[in-house]
């Protein structure tokens, strides 16, 4: 009998199902037979009422959106689990408990993000389970673009000058549209609405 693979794709801000780096190689990595799963998990110190990170309007949108991309996922076989807490406990729980080998997500470069997603490399590395960060929502990253010397520009027109010669030279690449998946054995969550929070 053939083991499916399974991998879950984080989404943290990235709620979208063409163009999502992370996404389309979690399908990658899964292959033709494989499972991918999407998770959103809701960090109560950021979302939820009394939290300093977000105001209501703004959850509202965020729940709003997360809907919509439940719908966008289901139409390509990939279920959205939702989870409150911890996103690195809630996400290894999850892989532990689907039997997933790898965890996707798109690389964030706010502190507390990259501290997240680091933490969650090193647990996950413990147990076995690739944590897997790409680079999506930036054309460069930090350091991809400098001096001869390898530090930062100071003059902008010279850094200017470098970043479009690169683009350029290999264009911006947009991603397509996850392909249609195997629908796994667990179903998606419902998004919770506002007042829940």
């Amino acid at each position: 009998m053939r083991v499916v693979a399974v991998v879950i794709h984080w989404f943290r801000r990235d709620f979208r199902v063409r163009d999502n780096t992370a996404l389309l190689q979690a399908a990658r990595a899964a292959g033709a037979g494989g499972t991918v799963v999407g998770m959103f998990v809701i960090n109560p110190g950021w979302m939820e009422a009394g939290a300093r990170q977000m105001g209501a309007h703004q959850a509202r949108f965020w729940l709003e959106s997360l809907q919509e991309l439940s719908r966008a996922l289901a139409r390509r076989g990939i279920p959205l689990l939702i989870r409150r807490g911890d996103p690195v406990v809630k996400l290894l729980a999850a892989a532990r408990m689907l039997g997933a080998e790898r965890i996707t997500y798109n690389k964030e470069y706010e502190p507390a993000q990259r501290a997240a997603a680091d933490r969650l490399a090193r647990e996950a590395t413990v147990l076995g389970i690739r944590g897997e960060g790409l680079k999506d929502a930036v054309l460069f990253e930090e350091g991809e673009v400098a001096t001869e010397a390898g530090r930062a520009y100071r003059v902008f027109t010279a850094y200017w000058k470098q970043v479009q010669g690169r683009l350029q030279e290999r264009g911006v690449r947009v991603g397509g549209l996850v392909p249609r998946m195997r629908p796994p054995c667990v179903r998606s969550d419902a998004v919770p609405m506002p007042e829940d929070l």
